[in-house]
């Protein structure tokens, strides 16, 4: 059948080379996906989801302004209603990972995720299929709110990936830049789009200060709440401030080894300061890098990365860093420092041993400017850091990154542009006078909590001793010198007292009159 040859069938090849069959379609080779979690604007993990019809994520705060200056899909290109952006609720776990209400299945870039379109709620495709399309019940899992099968958005689909394609995103083959969100928020808030002179900036300054005070009276409404009422006979004792959620283990020793005290008492265990400074910090810390070249301010992470930011604050007190130098610098890519010795092999951690990685789903090597910690491989924390030139991805779950530069961008791009050696090793020595430590919540968190366990203790004391001056006064309780009715306490001593001697007991020969029995 083919051409100079007797078989009775044509290849494939044959057809499509010989007798003008279908050709082969070129598949464009580069593809770079969108991560779920992530603005299809920004890039970045966003924190006010909203989505098309077509199932593209914005970041509510990156798509008004874009929709108020251009008026179109970035994705796609074509108009844009604000109107039909949809706002979506996803669920998390206590590790702040993405996952199916129903299922609880952990979502990740190869799961089938989809949003109902009347309410807004994000499901893994195996829920609403099975719960939803095979049973023809269509109402919504967790609000029981009606939908056709139309509301199902599909946000990520494993076997249709083409419309998450970065590279052929509207916007980015166009080359329009895209402000930052830090930016974005920066520019919406009323005092930078408003002229604060004269009347209006006075005006402003009182709302502020009206703000500030309303702010300040929630709090002390929050510590002065009532306690709850307790009933007279439960024993209601204060807990300490780092006492754990869970019991000391005493009572099931007691009860089954007799090497212990008998303990009737639930009592909490209590965790060691770094442990509870770890769990409980909320604030951020601040710091500020000295260099011969300038200074750089940095913001700390504490919260998502309590271990690495407390290495790095109590070091920098003890002036671990000071006149240390910056020993690796690549251009577009990071600046390393932090080893006294100057070769990049030294360095001790705050506890002298390395310590364990902190990864926060929400922290990315994104931009530059990013604070995070060199290491060896998995759990080698010591002294050594390094701030990136540039964006990073490769580094995610990698390195702890727990801090970003928030002044003093001029003074980087100094750095990189000077000249290194063939090691990476600045001509042109960095050298890092000191590092300051402008906020350090670790101590803040510390101090407060002590200074109100202490005045719990000393109005404690206060109380009981009033208690017992009333008991004293109504003559209920007998002063500590004297027992019961009559005895004193402390029997006075007579000098002049004779001791008796004692009479040595006799012998008796016989049986007697049984008296020694």
């Amino acid at each position: 059948m083919g051409k100079k040859t007797d078989k009775m069938y044509m290849t494939a090849s044959e057809w499509e080379n010989e007798f003008g069959g279908a050709k082969k379609k070129k598949i464009n080779s580069e593809y770079k996906p969108l991560p779920f979690s992530c603005c299809a604007l920004t890039m970045v993990p966003f924190e006010h989801p909203v989505c098309t019809t077509e199932g593209m994520v914005f970041d509510l705060l990156a798509i008004v302004p874009w929709l108020k200056k251009h008026g179109t899909n970035p994705v796609t290109g074509l108009k844009l209603d604000p109107k039909s952006l949809i706002k979506m609720h996803w669920d998390k776990n206590s590790n702040g990972e993405y996952q199916c209400p129903i299922t609880f299945k952990i979502f990740s870039n190869h799961t089938h995720i989809v949003c109902i379109k009347t309410t807004g709620n994000v499901y893994c495709m195996d829920a609403v299929e099975k719960l939803n399309i095979k049973t023809k019940y269509f109402k919504d899992l967790l609000t029981d709110e009606p939908f056709t099968r139309k509301d199902i958005i599909h946000i990520q689909d494993p076997h249709n990936l083409s419309n998450r394609n970065m590279l052929e995103f509207d916007y980015i083959k166009q080359g329009i830049q895209v402000k930052d969100k830090a930016v974005v928020i920066q520019e919406s808030l009323p005092e930078n789009n408003i002229n604060q002179s004269g009347t209006t900036g006075r005006i402003l300054a009182e709302m502020a200060q009206k703000k500030a005070d309303a702010k300040e009276k929630d709090e002390l409404a929050k510590e002065k709440k009532p306690k709850d009422i307790t009933p007279s006979f439960v024993e209601k004792t204060e807990k300490a401030y780092n006492a754990a959620h869970y019991s000391n283990g005493l009572q099931a020793y007691s009860l089954t080894s007799m090497s212990f005290t008998p303990s009737t008492k639930l009592q909490p265990a209590i965790i060691s300061d770094e442990d509870y400074m770890f769990t409980n910090v909320k604030e951020n810390g601040h710091i500020q890098i000295k260099t011969n070249v300038g200074e750089m301010n940095f913001e700390l992470y504490c919260k998502e990365a309590p271990r690495t930011c407390y290495n790095m604050i109590q070091l920098a007190k003890q002036g671990y860093y000071d006149n240390t130098t910056f020993h690796r610098s690549i251009r577009n890519f990071m600046l390393q420092g932090g080893d006294p010795t100057g070769t990049g092999a030294g360095g001790k951690s705050y506890w002298g041993t390395p310590f364990v990685d902190e990864f926060h789903p929400q922290l990315k090597h994104i931009g530059r400017g990013m604070l995070s910690m060199a290491n060896r491989g998995r759990n080698t924390n010591t002294s050594q850091f390094f701030i990136t030139y540039a964006s990073c991805p490769h580094l995610n779950n990698k390195h702890s990154l727990f801090g970003k530069l928030v002044g003093g961008m001029d003074v980087l791009d100094q750095i990189e542009g000077v000249g290194t050696t063939k090691a990476d090793t600045p001509l042109v020595k960095i050298e890092i006078i000191t590092i300051k430590v402008f906020t350090d919540p670790f101590e803040l968190l510390m101090t407060k909590d002590i200074r109100v366990e202490q005045e719990k203790a000393n109005k404690k004391a206060l109380k009981e001793k009033k208690i017992k001056l009333m008991q004293l006064s109504q003559g209920t309780v007998k002063a500590e010198d004297e027992i019961g009715k009559y005895l004193p306490k402390k029997r006075p001593v007579d000098e002049e007292s004779v001791v008796v001697p004692r009479k040595a007991p006799t012998k008796s020969k016989g049986f007697g009159n049984f008296d020694s029995w």
